[in-house]
């Protein structure tokens, strides 16, 4: 196929706009990175999702690589960084998260976390149905947490949702099943345990459901929910000896759980690549770590459980693409940090730090 574009958007990068907000902060920029660890921290395994048209951080650091809990977005429409909510005073590297993912003793919100694939958008409100690697250690709770959109006269603000679940500590795929109702949560690792809790009862519990069929599977798995055919996709491109396979998962029958599908093509290997979503294409789009200026997709050719097939789009624009990179030479897996955008009609990707955001058009959405 022929070659896709992309450009930057906007010219600041994230770590030039919060070094500018805790610059103009009461305690300066010296005292809040001492306190808070560097700007660039706050992106390791850190996720993201597009609300209200700004792509969203919501909760991000953690585990010793950021104690920064302040809520910060990028408006797609003008480019410009936001702070949702400021950092709260309790983040430091000797707080400790309540059984909740909450900082103690006030902030009252999710602490410092990896986010991996965990944050989701529900209808007018921002959800973190999940916490891992939280604060200082590598701490975890079921707790899930909502940005209410309706608080704080409009502007949104945290609270809690659902109980706190037990749950083992690896990420989750998460996901707002819309035609059920409700939030779905599916183990990265091998785990044979699904989640599930409606979407509209902050005081619901999580449901627990048994799956019997379930691969080998591990933390550098992706999962994407493919809307045309309402399944559940996993690929695994990282362990040798099961590259490029995929499996299929009807979300009426979470108990029988993963089908294997025959899958066409190859990628390199792809560490967390997401499996993001293109409706105009009816296909996931991935990106490789090691490939800035490529992306591979993966397109059903018949049913659900029929042939799927990879392919790859090759992309120009009128800059050098920014790296996959947390700091020069340390390579970032991109998580969930490249959404499809229906009002950009293209991917936003969130590569670098230190570099301005990406927007991927594929050239089957530009000739549309």
């Amino acid at each position: 196929m022929s070659g896709g574009t992309f450009r930057q958007l906007g010219t600041q990068n994230f770590v030039a706009f919060l070094n500018a907000v805790r610059t103009a902060s009461a305690e300066g920029l010296d005292a809040a990175n001492g306190r808070l660890l560097g700007p660039a921290g706050i992106w390791a395994f850190c996720g993201s999702t597009i609300w209200r048209n700004k792509i969203s951080l919501g909760a991000a650091g953690g585990h010793g690589d950021s104690f920064d809990d302040g809520h910060y977005a990028q408006d797609l429409s003008t480019g410009n960084w936001e702070v949702l909510l400021p950092c709260s005073a309790e983040a430091n590297g000797r707080a400790i998260a309540d059984t909740y993912g909450e900082w103690t003793p006030g902030a009252q919100r999710p602490a410092s976390q990896h986010t991996f694939f965990h944050l989701i958008t529900v209808g007018d409100d921002l959800m973190l149905p999940i916490s891992g690697a939280i604060g200082f250690a590598a701490g975890r709770s079921g707790q899930g947490h909502r940005w209410k959109g309706s608080l704080n006269g409009g502007a949104g603000a945290w609270e809690r949702y659902g109980n706190n679940h037990i749950f083992t500590p690896e990420p989750r795929y998460c996901h707002f099943d819309a035609s059920r109702n409700r939030i779905v949560r599916i183990p990265l690792s091998f785990n044979s345990t699904i989640s599930t809790i409606p979407a509209n009862d902050r005081t619901a519990s999580w449901t627990d459901h048994g799956v019997r069929n379930w691969p080998y599977t591990e933390i550098f798995q992706s999962i994407g929910y493919h809307e045309q055919l309402d399944c559940y996709v996993m690929v695994d491109q990282h362990q040798v000896t099961t590259t490029n396979r995929a499996w299929v998962l009807n979300p009426d029958d979470l108990a029988t759980g993963w089908v294997e599908v025959a899958v066409r093509g190859s990628t390199p290997d792809l560490l967390s690549c997401g499996l993001e979503y293109v409706p105009p294409m009816r296909a996931f789009a991935s990106a490789s770590t090691y490939e800035p200026t490529r992306l591979y997709y993966l397109q059903p050719t018949g049913g659900r459980f029929g042939n799927w097939a990879w392919s790859t789009e090759l992309f120009t624009g009128p800059v050098t693409a920014a790296p996959w990179e947390a700091t020069s030479g340390s390579p970032l897996h991109p998580q969930s940090r490249m959404r499809w955008s229906s009002s950009l009609r293209g991917l936003v990707l969130l590569k670098a730090p230190y570099a301005p955001t990406e927007i991927f058009t594929p050239s089957q959405v530009a000739g549309r």
